[in-house]
């Protein structure tokens, strides 16, 4: 079972159901993987990358608690999965996980005042 709450989506593959979840260690275990920011990795996904999508997956599924899954396994588990519909469910689990800010509530980069001072006396 999946909690929303928490961002989670499940990923049907014919070896069964996995519960996608994205966290922060997961994307770093996705650079890591692939050696280029979450950024392009995201690029790559929208361009049906293969290898960025397994990636992804891969991280999603230890994230959400198959955390003995390797890359290599990922991959055939999602081998059966066309690849628009599987890029579809990583990108739902991904959104799910950090949602767009709405544009209420606090800014999560505040700046500083305009008049603030350098924090050391004058």
């Amino acid at each position: 079972m999946v909690n929303r709450e928490k961002g989670e989506v499940l990923l049907e593959t014919t070896d069964g159901s996995f519960v996608l979840r994205f966290d922060f260690n997961a994307l770093c275990e996705i650079e890591s993987a692939l050696r280029k920011p979450i950024g392009d990795v995201l690029a790559d996904l929208r361009r049906f990358s293969a290898l960025s999508t397994r990636a992804m997956v891969w991280a999603a599924i230890r994230a959400g608690g198959k955390t003995d899954v390797s890359l290599e396994e990922a991959g055939r588990l999602i081998s059966g999965i066309k690849l628009p519909a599987l890029v579809g469910t990583v990108e739902r689990a991904f959104q799910a996980a950090f949602p767009e800010d709405d544009g209420e509530g606090t800014s999560e980069n505040p700046q500083p005042a305009a008049n603030a001072g350098t924090g050391t006396p004058s």
